[in-house]
């Protein structure tokens, strides 16, 4: 039998009672063929390994974080096609509106055991109470124990440290690991052109640079 697509269910605002619910969405197959840990020099472990020790653990909340175009779409992706997509349901929240929803924490909790439930560009709901982040008491007791320990929970936010993030989301028992994405050296830019064969580039004077830059860089190819 063939394995079966990728599907997420991504949830939306019903526009005939303003609840919450979940539309399948069919995602494109990946074709990266090299070693995908080279995109991701910062962690000792690569995507299928993390998420190995994530599954096993008592802990239901994982945190990616870093500014935009580093790769913590496609280190997500990367997990989830390790965990395979057939028997358990992925969730996903991605528009500011849902996250905001106030039955967010209802949805989570209602979700089928050994679910998966993703948040991207989530600084609304993870930013500190103190600068005035109301979301983060339902967010809370969703990832304390209300849900079962086997659903998970993989947030990825923007915010470019974690002095951005609440205290009480990172406590021990509750999270498993922060993931902080970082820019790539030159030297890792150019592994990465070549293991993902791409053609090799001049990156001037930059230093560092994004995963998206790296790959997107071709108005700089060499002839």
């Amino acid at each position: 039998m063939k394995n079966p697509p990728p599907t997420v269910e991504r949830i939306v605002i019903s526009p005939r009672d303003n609840g919450l619910h979940s539309d399948d969405v069919t995602l494109p197959t990946t074709e990266f063929k090299g070693d995908i840990h080279l995109l991701y020099p910062h962690f000792d472990q690569t995507p299928a390994e993390i998420w190995k020790s994530f599954e096993e653990s008592n802990s239901n909340v994982m945190l990616l974080i870093g500014p935009p175009g580093l790769g913590k779409s496609s280190f997500i992706r990367a997990m989830l096609d390790a965990r395979g997509w057939g028997e358990h349901k992925t969730f996903i929240a991605e528009r500011t509106d849902v996250l905001l929803h106030p039955g967010l924490s209802d949805f989570i909790r209602s979700t089928p055991r050994k679910s998966v439930f993703v948040t991207e560009d989530s600084d609304v709901i993870v930013a500190k109470r103190d600068d005035g982040n109301s979301n983060m008491a339902g967010l809370l007791n969703t990832a304390s124990g209300i849900i079962p320990t086997d659903t998970k929970i993989i947030i990825s936010t923007n915010l470019p440290n974690l002095r951005r993030v609440d205290e009480a989301l990172l406590r021990p028992g509750r999270m498993f690991r922060v993931l902080e994405f970082k820019p790539l050296t030159i030297e890792h830019s150019h592994a990465i052109r070549d293991t993902m064969q791409l053609p090799p580039v001049d990156f001037g004077n930059m230093t560092e640079l994004t995963l998206a830059e790296v790959i997107n860089c071709h108005d700089r190819q060499l002839t």
